[in-house]
């Protein structure tokens, strides 16, 4: 007889929308095979089992990939002012219907991609304790722990950069939905990227105009105005404010940019995230939970840096002057050291920046 998270598990599969029907993992037949495996107490039995465990992992979690990245993408193609004035936005489904990404359709997908992760990844946890139980050893424990240390893309639906966009997607949905207005994130023209570029977002504030220093007793600053408004998850583990240029790790730990370049590479934090991945040692650790081999999977949140620039502008315009601020004083410091170090020799500006 099926155990009551399985029948939990096949009512979940006839709720879904139609694409999504049938993905759900098989709970019900890993259970049988580890009846199987209670009565027999074969070590090739106990394999069976562990195969067709990984090919239900491998099947929800490319399920999970394939449909994550279609949601972000329509979310981000509809940010795109030109994708909201045309209406050329499409996105596919797990069934390989396309549809309209509309904000609807955006919403829908990503509660449900967010939804069929969770109840997948709490079914994974649950048959490898069943496994130890009905086994009497720890091989089920040993593999739910290689999963969340695994890098290689194998996991994603347990921990990943791509959970943490849907999340922003969510909330830019719904925001949006609460608001009755325009496409979440609709960009306006001249700003192809949504509002959320990576780096270097022009001169001044963010909205390209000249950065305004003066401040009145009556503004609020920086941390006042977030006081009440900033949710823990919005928040950078490492500063404690709001995370800009938010990065992901593959661990599913997210921190603002320099923040985190700054914790790991100590004296560099300024750059392309390109950039400075290239030059993260490979001994590198999460500065939260310590693991290593995470920065291989590192992503620049796009979805939830827009999501926070549009709820948080002036917050969003102060941090971008702050950076620069110390990116010019940085910059200037090396400077003088390199014209410390070689002004004697005669050598100019340009040859110091070349080959300095």
């Amino acid at each position: 007889m099926a155990s009551p998270f399985a029948d939990a598990i096949s009512d979940m599969d006839r709720r879904l929308p139609d694409a999504w029907k049938g993905k759900m993992i098989r709970y019900g037949s890993l259970e049988s095979s580890l009846e199987k495996c209670a009565i027999t107490r074969r070590p090739t039995v106990e394999q069976e089992f562990f195969s067709k465990f990984w090919a239900e992992v491998e099947k929800v979690n490319e399920q999970f990939k394939a449909a994550g990245q279609e949601v972000v993408q329509a979310h981000r193609r509809r940010s795109n002012w030109l994708t909201a004035v045309w209406g050329t936005n499409k996105m596919r489904l797990p069934d390989g219907k396309v549809v309209v990404g509309s904000e609807e359709n955006i919403r829908l997908h990503s509660s449900v991609c967010l939804e069929y992760a969770r109840r997948n990844a709490e079914g994974i946890k649950r048959i490898a304790e069943a496994h130890d139980e009905a086994c009497g050893n720890d091989a089920g424990k040993i593999v739910y722990d290689s999963m969340w240390r695994d890098q290689s893309g194998l996991a994603t639906f347990l921990h990943s950069p791509l959970l943490l966009e849907l999340e922003a997607v969510k909330m830019a949905s719904v925001d949006g939905a609460e608001e009755g207005g325009a496409p979440s994130g609709a960009a306006e023209p001249g700003d192809p990227d949504g509002g959320d570029p990576q780096d270097g977002e022009g001169e001044g504030g963010d909205d390209g105009e000249a950065p305004n220093h003066r401040r009145t007793l009556s503004e609020p600053t920086r941390s006042m105005q977030l006081m009440s408004d900033v949710e823990e998850s919005q928040k950078c583990p490492i500063c404690l404010d709001l995370l800009y240029k938010p990065v992901g790790l593959g661990c599913g730990h997210k921190f603002c940019q320099t923040c985190l370049f700054k914790a790991v590479i100590p004296g560099v934090a300024f750059g392309s995230l390109a950039g400075l991945l290239n030059i993260v040692p490979s001994w590198a650790q999460c500065p939260q939970c310590r693991q290593t081999g995470v920065f291989e999977g590192a992503a620049y949140l796009h979805a939830l840096a827009g999501y926070l620039r549009r709820k948080f502008p002036q917050y969003w315009r102060e941090r971008r002057q702050e950076e620069k601020r110390e990116d010019r004083n940085a910059r200037a410091l090396i400077l003088k050291q390199l014209e410390a170090k070689y002004g004697g020799l005669g050598i100019s500006y340009p040859q110091l920046i070349l080959y300095g």
